[in-house]
């Protein structure tokens, strides 16, 4: 991701906690790939579903 990858899980933690639903953030990633490319939207993605994932977990 180009280093950015704690400042990501840190922003879409914050998302999740105000509320936002998954699907939503989910629909950003479509964005990604076509302005970031895919290799970036994966990532992107990967790092998403980690924090979702410990999300889910807290709640």
């Amino acid at each position: 991701m180009g280093g950015c990858e704690n400042q990501l899980r840190f922003q879409l933690g914050a998302a999740l906690h105000l509320g936002i639903p998954i699907e939503q953030i989910r629909e950003v990633f479509i964005q990604v790939q076509v302005f970031a490319g895919n290799a970036r939207a994966f990532n992107a993605a990967a790092i998403f579903k980690s924090v979702a994932d410990e999300f889910q977990k807290s709640e």
